[in-house]
């Protein structure tokens, strides 16, 4: 890995790299701090070159669509610069690459630093789970204390920290890489399962079955007929070892289960049950009523809509709600793109696909720019690290086996 940054990374990448892996950690919960330091350096060291989009001006709308149309975002001058982490963080991953005239070598490096930055982003909010996994182990509640601020964070909002981390740990378990790394990526698998046992939560457990289903097929699209094989062994052998490990409660594994905050809660409630749903349809029914948001939905209501979007219109109104949907439209077609159009190597494509996906579905099932802003912020900067590359050269077969 230290060879890996020296030979394709320049000072000003590595720098922005680390601010960007603690704010995706969120430390002393200060992500936008972290971000505007990395931006800061950014801006020296790009000043001469720096290249804007579409996207980019969609982005900086939906920032001034805050300041006009939700009065906290104005509350002080701390608040206000906030609103601007998204466009920042789409700008320095639109310009991070370092593209070098030589076609080949071009190729490799974007290849090389857009999944650098992808596994260091999903592993720095990672490691944040981790850190409250060891701080609230034993803990009886749902809702535990946070290892930074020392305050209470919701059982969806830690379980936030591990869906970009999920989306690795996916495609890692599916790719061509060395089987230590499978090992590994299969115990991030077992801690983020583990800790969501406290967490009591259904979002990791469907993620995991989603991604792990994504991963596998198009693992076995992909794979040569002598790899088919041992493509579709490897989740008979999983499936079979889980089914004994459990039935045979070894190292009491079973116990283990039964006696957690999961299995409580959904023992006494159905695993499909959704009070939320109901409040989505409510406040659908009254997008009419608050053409310009202003946070007044919310209060009515009582409550979070737990969708990005809905939660963004009780925010910003119709104008914000349609740019953050069409930025997200858009990024997904850029990344259906990179994966079904592009010869880009495969474990390159199928780590994207399912980070993307992960972080996706998750916009669906939490008030992310209120409740974990930093994972917007993340998925901003790999849009405009993705929307970067240079697709022109898709027939070029790349490498990132040296990640």
């Amino acid at each position: 890995m230290v060879s890996l940054l020296k030979n394709n990374f320049n000072f000003s990448q590595k720098l922005i790299l680390l601010l960007l892996f603690l704010g995706s950690m969120n430390v002393g919960d200060l992500y936008s701090y972290f971000i505007f330091f990395a931006f800061i350096i950014y801006v020296i060291a790009n000043h001469n070159s720096i290249k804007l989009d579409g996207l980019f001006f969609v982005l900086l709308l939906v920032s001034a669509c805050y300041l006009i149309f939700y009065p906290l975002a104005r509350y002080n001058l701390t608040t206000i610069i906030r609103q601007f982490t998204f466009p920042v963080c789409y700008l320095m991953g639109s310009n991070y690459i370092k593209h070098n005239d030589k076609t080949i070598t071009r190729q490799r490096n974007e290849l090389i630093q857009t999944y650098t930055v992808f596994v260091t982003m999903a592993m720095g909010a990672y490691i944040h789970f981790l850190l409250n996994m060891f701080n609230n182990v034993d803990s009886t509640s749902r809702n535990n204390v946070d290892i930074w601020t020392g305050g209470i964070i919701s059982a969806t909002g830690q379980a936030c920290m591990a869906v970009m981390a999920t989306g690795v740990f996916a495609a890692l378990l599916f790719s061509e890489r060395k089987p230590l790394i499978k090992v590994l990526a299969l115990i991030g698998m077992i801690t983020v399962f583990a800790y969501n046992l406290v967490l009591a939560g259904r979002t990791l457990i469907i993620l995991m079955i989603l991604l792990l289903a994504v991963a596998y097929v198009y693992s076995a699209k992909k794979a040569q007929i002598q790899r088919l094989g041992k493509v579709l062994i490897i989740p008979i052998i999983i499936g079979i070892i889980i089914y004994f490990i459990y039935s045979l409660n070894v190292f009491g594994v079973r116990d283990w289960i039964m006696d957690s905050n999961f299995y409580y809660r959904f023992n006494r409630m159905s695993f499909v049950d959704d009070a939320r749903m109901n409040t989505r349809v409510i406040y659908i029914s009254q997008m009419l009523r608050y053409p310009f948001g202003g946070g007044q939905m919310r209060r009515e209501i009582g409550g979070y809509a737990h969708e990005l979007y809905l939660d963004a219109y009780n925010d910003v109104g119709m104008i914000g709600y349609l740019l953050l949907i069409g930025f997200v439209v858009s990024s997904a077609v850029r990344v259906l793109k990179l994966v079904f159009k592009t010869n880009y190597d495969n474990d390159f494509k199928l780590l994207v696909l399912c980070v993307y996906i992960a972080t996706i579905v998750e916009f669906h099932l939490e008030p992310i720019i209120q409740g974990v802003p930093w994972l917007f912020c993340a998925f901003c900067l790999f849009s405009g690290l993705i929307g970067s590359i240079d697709f022109d050269s898709r027939n070029a077969q790349n490498n990132v086996e040296e990640v």
